[in-house]
């Protein structure tokens, strides 16, 4: 049985728009993005085709593009 578990990893309005960042959540490095059409987004920090850190990639209007 999988069990889950929520973690604080910021306050709301300390990313502005169109920004992105990295914070761990336990042990997990997660990037969170802010864009204006979907508002804050939480993520796994690995690129799925590169598997580099998505959180030193960069807002494209409403895309995160990997670094």
């Amino acid at each position: 049985m999988m069990t889950q578990k929520w973690y604080k990893v910021a306050e709301v309005g300390i990313l502005p728009e169109g920004q992105v960042t990295t914070v761990m959540a336990g042990v997990k490095a997660v990037v969170l993005i802010h864009t204006a059409a979907y508002g804050y987004t939480a993520l796994d920090n690995r690129c799925p085709h590169q598997g580099g850190p998505l959180g030193e990639g960069q807002i494209d209007g409403d895309w995160l593009l990997c670094p």
